[in-house]
């Protein structure tokens, strides 16, 4: 009897070992009843999020900590967010991906990428509980009926640029944080040099400096400056498999010859997998509008 006993209660104990974990955060969502304090289908709900790529690297969030953290390595799928805080978001059965019902983006019928991070997010937050970090992985396929030419964007390798442009002032003032000035000059991100040569009226005259043969970072991949005169040739030396952020948009290399490379946007995330992190809360009483995905909040 007394080892009955002790085998009934060693049951119980290993039963509420391996279950109460389940019942206690991201790992048992499904198991836990909506009294609990778990996102269901329809909640409207305010999320915080940090995505990292496999190296680690930083692809999305919406956390000022984490997108300036220093010394962080940031992948070429970020782009520094123009405001943070906790996205208002409608929890949904499962995310849709309907090139049917895009927005054109540089012609292209595609989501951006910060656009799909939400669906994909919104999509995936029924029944994890509230007020607690849980993990996300997130992926996205290429939406089926996408077009080749909604999908895939070929450029030449070379392409000649003039020195001098003709630039509209408030760009230039913009750019420098002051009225413009002869002599004013700022380095862009390639490596290029830009200089005001004049300013007539509501337009700036400038002049791109950069010494011939040098190698400047691009998006695309390192690049060679050949000085042509007048104009000056940007050779650029792309490879399979880069990871491009163009705008708004995420794409892959996946095509190089020894004239032109081809770029597929046909997967919003790069086909790249993102390791997020969440907390999900109530959204603030007083919200109004639609939310991060489009769904009325009112």
């Amino acid at each position: 009897m007394q080892n009955e006993n002790l085998r009934h209660r060693l049951a119980i104990f290993l039963f509420l070992t391996l279950t109460v974990p389940l019942f206690n955060g991201c790992a048992g969502k499904r198991l836990i009843s909506p009294e609990a304090g778990i996102v269901r289908q329809n909640d409207k709900v305010a999320v915080s999020y940090t995505c990292k790529l496999a190296d680690g690297a930083l692809a999305a969030t919406n956390e000022r900590q984490s997108a300036e953290e220093q010394n962080i390595i940031r992948s070429p799928l970020f782009s520094m967010p123009d405001s943070f805080g906790p996205e208002v978001m409608t929890a949904t059965a499962k995310p849709v991906i309907d090139p049917a019902g895009h927005t054109e983006i540089y012609g292209f019928k595609v989501k951006s990428f910060e656009e799909a991070v939400r669906e994909q997010l919104a999509g995936r937050l029924i029944g994890l509980p509230y007020d607690k970090e849980c993990p996300l992985r997130l992926s996205a396929d290429v939406p089926k009926g996408l077009s080749r030419r909604d999908r895939y964007l070929k450029r030449y390798r070379e392409t000649s640029h003039p020195k001098v442009l003709r630039v509209p002032l408030w760009q230039v003032a913009k750019r420098l944080n002051e009225p413009p000035a002869a002599g004013a000059s700022w380095q862009g991100k390639d490596g290029i040099t830009f200089v005001v040569e004049s300013v007539s009226g509501k337009i700036v005259k400038l002049r791109r400096e950069i010494k011939s043969g040098a190698v400047v970072k691009t998006i695309f991949g390192p690049a060679r400056i050949i000085d042509k005169g007048r104009f000056y040739t940007i050779d650029i030396e792309p490879k399979v498999g880069t990871v491009v952020r163009s705008g708004p948009l995420a794409g892959r290399i996946v095509k190089v010859t020894d004239k032109y490379f081809l770029l597929d946007y046909g997967n919003p995330f790069g086909f790249e997998t993102l390791n997020c992190r969440v907390r999900i809360e109530q959204p603030a009483a007083d919200t109004t509008g639609t939310d991060a995905v489009g769904h009325d909040v009112n």
